[in-house]
């Protein structure tokens, strides 16, 4: 404080205003940074919403192909066995079903009715574009080996997964296989089609008795639409570094496409090994958001990924996959980094700015009252010369007028005192208020002055006409002045005694009396 106070004013101006014109600023600050964090909150959020959604728009699509095989299966036509194991459309009203299904809903590869014992009953042969597929390979085989087979033909059938919500567990009598590489839609196919899902289903005769088996080989690219469109999405709001992928149960990669150029999570990485925690949290049935890079060897963006695993949908349980939806987390926080980055322009500017008109204002409040404080000292060392010449309306303008009259008034009386010295007793000092305590008091010692020197005046006079009696009235004075007059009235004492004295001496050598003498102790001239 005592540092403080030794400031000049100017310096003084200046930090006040910093203080009362950062401060806002500060705070402002730290709602930026707090908004950056809760940006980034409401990202990660948005992420893992973006997951969860994916993964029941999934559910919901996947709901359908689980209660299409069974649908298919209730075409009559399928119990016509005289249509059985025929070959081609032309002479197979199974085939001609079949192949309709496949055009409708665009995304079955190959439907496959097999008996009892795994024998091709029919396969379409056309593809969703209703160009012809050569399945020869197809009624070659023999499926009662393949895992579909083997768990209808034991009444297996999927309506559970390890996280499905209660409410997923109705759904009966269809058995999933997981996205998987299938030779057979392959040798129809090629290569073009690398994974596909199995929805299979028991046939029944009218009596309740199963004759044979459906399954409906299901275009993964269903899910790989879902993933483009939710990719767009993001594109919409923004988020230009989208990247989706799906997991299944071990921790593989089913799915991964990206919207930028290059993707962020290198491919046929193993998230679990590379201890990538939505990899991990979400294969154990979380969901959440978390913000790191995948630990490998590269150096990788940092991503903030949103994930959520599969819990199904309509009663359906869903393919116990889990989801992660990635951004680039500059991409995230770029914004709010902008906006952070105009504050902090903004700070500097009102610091600079804060710092010239503190100093400008600092020096238009100092220079004058520097000024009355010169003006002060000079009158403190008795100095009357130093002039103020600031004129303002402000308070300044009016301390600098009231120095200027204390210097009319201090001339005025430091003029009295003069003429007090040259015995000027004519000069007039006005009291400008009750309380104007130097006037007054000088304006006393006048009076009592004047009242002396009129009395000594008198005194003198009337000794001039031979009256030695006249005396001042000591009563009227104090100090000085009371021994001033009271030795005025000691002389004309001395003065009247010896020569009442004489007189009365004088009076009795006139009668002829020659004997008297001089009465008292008389000194100097009178002695």
């Amino acid at each position: 404080m005592n540092s403080l106070s030794r400031l000049p004013i100017a310096r003084k101006v200046v930090l006040t205003l910093l203080v009362f014109g950062l401060v806002p600023v500060a705070v402002v600050s730290v709602i930026t940074y707090r908004l950056r964090y809760d940006f980034e909150e409401r990202a990660g959020h948005r992420m893992r919403d973006e997951a969860a959604s994916f993964a029941e728009t999934v559910d919901r699509n996947l709901f359908e192909r689980y209660g299409d095989v069974q649908a298919f299966g209730f075409n009559r036509v399928v119990l016509q066995k005289d249509q059985w194991y025929k070959r081609g459309e032309k002479d197979n009203a199974i085939v001609r079903a079949m192949n309709d299904y496949v055009s409708t809903y665009g995304i079955y590869l190959l439907t496959i009715l097999v008996d009892t014992e795994g024998r091709v009953i029919a396969v379409n042969s056309r593809d969703a574009q209703r160009n012809p597929l050569s399945t020869d390979d197809v009624y070659a085989r023999n499926f009662r080996d393949s895992e579909w087979f083997r768990a209808l033909r034991d009444g297996r059938s999927t309506s559970r997964m390890p996280f499905s919500n209660p409410d997923n567990t109705r759904a009966t009598g269809t058995f999933i296989e997981d996205a998987h590489e299938d030779g057979t839609v392959r040798a129809v196919y090629g290569k073009y089609h690398e994974r596909v899902l199995g929805f299979s289903a028991a046939l029944r005769d009218e009596e309740g008795k199963v004759i044979g088996y459906w399954s409906n080989r299901t275009n993964f690219e269903l899910v790989e639409e879902v993933a483009r469109t939710k990719l767009e999405s993001l594109k919409s709001s923004n988020y230009f570094s989208g990247e989706i992928l799906v997991l299944n149960a071990e921790g593989r990669s089913l799915l991964h496409m990206h919207s930028g150029t290059k993707a962020s999570i290198p491919e046929n990485t193993n998230l679990l090994e590379a201890a990538f925690v939505p990899a991990r949290d979400s294969l154990r049935g979380r969901a959440g958001y978390h913000v790191g890079a995948v630990d490998t060897q590269g150096e990788l963006p940092t991503l903030l990924t949103g994930y959520a695993h599969s819990r199904g949908a309509l009663g359906y349980p869903g393919m116990n996959w889990s989801v992660l939806v990635s951004v680039d987390h500059d991409e995230v926080t770029s914004r709010i980094d902008k906006a952070m980055q105009r504050v902090w322009l903004a700070v500097a500017g009102c610091a600079f700015f804060i710092v010239a008109l503190g100093a400008w204002i600092g020096r238009k409040f100092s220079q004058p009252i520097r000024e009355m404080a010169q003006a002060a000292e000079s009158i403190a060392r008795g100095d009357l010369s130093a002039e103020v010449r600031y004129e303002a309306r402000d308070e300044l303008g009016a301390l600098a007028s009231s120095f200027r009259r204390l210097r009319s008034y201090t001339l005025q009386v430091a003029e009295s005192a003069r003429g007090l010295t040259e015995g000027n007793l004519q000069a007039t000092i006005e009291a400008r208020s009750e309380g104007d305590v130097l006037a007054l008091r000088m304006g006393e010692a006048l009076e009592t002055l004047r009242r002396l020197v009129e009395d000594s005046h008198n005194v003198i006079a009337a000794a001039e006409q031979g009256n030695l009696q006249a005396r001042i009235d000591t009563s009227r004075y104090q100090g000085a002045y009371r021994v001033l007059a009271s030795g005025l009235n000691a002389m004309m004492q001395a003065v009247a005694t010896p020569l009442g004295e004489a007189r009365a001496l004088l009076e009795r050598v006139a009668e002829g009396d020659l004997s008297v003498r001089m009465q008292g102790d008389f000194k100097g001239e009178f002695a």
